[in-house]
């Protein structure tokens, strides 16, 4: 394959290296802004699938920014087409898992919504294994096939120069179009279970925030695949880290998911308690109990009350 310019190539690299601190900045900020909601709804919690799901999305997105700033900042002396291709993998490999993980979340909220339908959670489990599948498989291929190149004389300011096959642009926007039909296809399950169940009924907060929520999270997963679809016409630095975005912003967006709801559960029950609110005739709400922070809860909605079963 043929290289651009060496002025691009330096100018790329700039912007990757503008681009991974943004990233990372975000991801700090986000930790530092809700690690007090982590701490009082998850870190007192039993272990359970879902808090398992939780604490592995929420700090394997900072793998992904580590093994990727670490292919970015090679030192000279270990400059080789190994060592660009040892933290490449790496790199690649914990978006994807991070990725997965963090739509494990979404398909447990689904399988909630749906009052553990036992069919619904069969077909649930094959999409994700089918899809995520399907997305090792096609980057273990991109991976394989890929090079790497160590200009003499500018390395030290490029680093890493990928050497993508021919269809290398195929195969990511392949991967990137799993993610948005994967996410497309939860969003029109959450919206057709939330029709059955609640188009008769007044909604409550914490289940409008339920659907709100989940919601935001596809429209901004989704922008950001399609972004990097339109992007992946050729394997550069920047659009190195605008996939790594997608792992990041998963994570952050997954366990927002879950602290908020569970935040305002909490906010629910101290209302009720404290004869500010009140249940209506369509919802008994059961919210996160502050009196036991010891129970990390399953939200499962039903059509005329939300209950919590709890995972011991």
């Amino acid at each position: 394959m043929e290289l651009p310019p060496i002025d691009v190539l330096v100018a790329d690299k700039q912007f990757a290296t503008y681009l991974q601190v943004g990233i990372a900045t975000v991801l700090v900020i986000d930790y530092i802004g809700t690690i007090h909601l982590e701490i009082r709804h998850v870190w007192s919690a039993p272990w359970s699938p879902i808090k398992a799901l939780f604490l592995l999305a929420r700090y394997s997105a900072f793998l992904d920014v580590a093994f990727i700033v670490r292919y970015n900042l090679i030192s000279k002396a270990d400059l080789s087409a190994e060592t660009c291709r040892l933290f490449h993998s790496l790199g690649v490999a914990t978006v994807l898992v991070t990725v997965a993980l963090a739509e494990g979340v979404l398909f447990i909220r689904v399988y909630a919504l749906s009052a553990r339908n036992k069919v619904l959670m069969a077909c649930l489990m094959t999409q994700f294994v089918l899809v995520h599948a399907g997305e090792f498989a096609l980057m273990s291929v991109l991976i394989k096939t890929t090079g790497f190149d160590i200009i003499p004389g500018i390395a030290d300011f490029i680093g890493c120069t990928p050497l993508p096959p021919p269809n290398s642009s195929m195969i990511l926007r392949l991967i990137f179009g799993l993610l948005v039909l994967n996410a497309t296809v939860l969003v029109m399950l959450m919206c057709w279970l939330g029709i059955r169940r609640f188009r008769n009924t007044r909604v409550s907060n914490l289940v409008a925030v339920f659907f709100r929520d989940g919601l935001g999270y596809f429209l901004v997963i989704a922008s950001i695949a399609v972004v990097n679809i339109i992007a992946n016409s050729r394997i550069t630095a920047s659009n190195f880290i605008l996939a790594e975005s997608q792992g990041v912003f998963h994570a952050i967006l997954a366990c927002r998911l879950v602290l908020h709801l569970r935040e305002v559960g909490s906010q629910t029950e101290t209302e009720v308690r404290g004869g500010r609110g009140k249940d209506d005739d369509h919802f008994n709400i059961i919210a996160l109990r502050s009196t036991q922070p010891h129970r990390f809860p399953l939200i499962e909605i039903t059509k005329t009350q939300i209950t919590e079963t709890y995972r011991q």
